[in-house]
């Protein structure tokens, strides 16, 4: 008996240890005002500071370089790159046939010649048979007509001394009159032709151009309408510049382009004449037609060569200058409001150059200026400063 109750007392006394040795790993004991409290806790009920309900997470600010823009006025400077093409290329020919008898020793490729310089003559015998033919033709029909007039004339006094009424289309005999009058007419229009073809017997320069190929020489036989040579004016060239389609708006014909070769030679003076609405399908750019005169004077433009080319747009007021670097590549920017909290916008810009983009807008507003990669609308900010 004796042995039974002192094997009860160790196991409760067993028990009573592992108890008080649990409530002290699972911080199940409180502190009071007469003992201390459980380990890990601060004060209050047994579990860690911050863990509790009523614990609030401090919201975290980013920092960001903020730029407050004032509406301001722009005079957008349009820059756009072009190339130099022809404003006038032709054909050489003629419009009659025969065999070539003369050829100017300066047509040849490459040299330049002024307007109205003859190139190329063709043997004259037939022409010149075929303008005396017409000539006699006219001469003849001429005298028909007087004859003509003068039937006429002496009906109308016979009629007249009739006495008896207006005299008919019959009487004064003016249907032949009318015939003879005609053939007069088609007579001059013969001998025309035929002087006109004379004259095409001598090909002249169209205007003032340099030669870029010659094709014919002394003795060829020559039919109407074929190619002797190409020519390439030279008083004007052509720009095509490539303009974004945000710009295009800024551009009509008449206004002034100052132009410089990209080689850094002397700058030039061009003018706009018209603009392709149409937009280059790879590029997505329009194209605008630019007249440069005397291409040849000064330093020599060269086709094919680029020019970049500066127009000055009429001024833009009450805009703000948002820089490129605030704008995200899905193209919005963020506001910063009074209470430091973003605000996402759209960029619907009026304007844009290399630099900035210009919205319209006529109050101040404050945005982040850069680092716009991974910020989103509603986050609270900080200005970052610079020590």
């Amino acid at each position: 008996m004796k042995r039974f109750l002192s094997l009860s007392i160790q196991a409760a006394l067993i028990v009573a240890v592992c108890f008080a040795a649990f409530q002290v790993l699972t911080g199940g004991g409180k502190g009071g005002p007469e003992g201390p409290a459980a380990a890990g806790d601060q004060g209050g009920e047994g579990r860690p500071v911050g863990m509790g309900p009523e614990a609030q997470t401090e919201p975290v600010s980013t920092l960001v370089a903020m730029v407050t823009l004032q509406p301001t006025s722009v005079t957008p400077n349009i820059v756009a790159l072009g190339q130099v093409t022809a404003w006038q290329e032709s054909m050489i020919s003629s419009e009659t046939s025969g065999r070539v008898i003369w050829v100017n020793p300066q047509f040849e490729d490459g040299i330049s010649m002024q307007e109205g310089t003859a190139l190329v003559r063709l043997n004259t015998l037939s022409f010149r048979r075929d303008e005396l033919v017409a000539q006699s033709s006219l001469n003849k029909a001429q005298e028909a007509f007087l004859d003509a007039q003068a039937d006429t004339e002496q009906a109308r006094i016979e009629f007249e001394s009739l006495n008896i009424g207006e005299p008919t289309r019959q009487a004064l005999k003016l249907a032949e009159l009318e015939a003879a009058e005609l053939s007069v007419k088609m007579a001059e229009l013969e001998l025309e032709i035929t002087q006109d073809a004379l004259e095409d017997t001598e090909i002249r320069m169209p205007y003032d151009g340099t030669i870029t190929n010659r094709d014919v020489s002394i003795g060829d036989q020559i039919n109407a309408g074929m190619s002797m040579g190409e020519i390439t004016g030279t008083t004007r060239f052509k720009l095509v510049l490539s303009v974004l389609d945000s710009q295009i708006g800024f551009i009509s014909p008449g206004q002034n382009v100052a132009l410089t070769p990209t080689n850094g030679s002397e700058m030039r003076h061009g003018k706009v004449v018209s603009i392709d609405l149409k937009l280059d399908p790879y590029t997505l750019l329009n194209s605008v037609i630019v007249e440069v005169r005397d291409p040849l004077s000064g330093t020599p433009l060269r086709i094919g060569s680029y020019l970049r080319g500066a127009i000055a747009a009429p001024e833009i007021t009450d805009v703000l200058a948002i820089p490129l670097t605030a704008i995200t590549n899905e193209g919005y920017f963020f506001e910063i409001s009074d209470e430091m909290i973003l605000l996402r916008h759209l960029l619907v810009p009026v304007f844009r150059d290399q630099t900035n983009a210009y919205v319209a807008s006529d109050t101040a507003l404050t945005i982040v200026e850069q680092g716009v990669l991974g910020l989103r609308e509603g986050q609270i900010v900080v200005e970052q400063t610079h020590e």
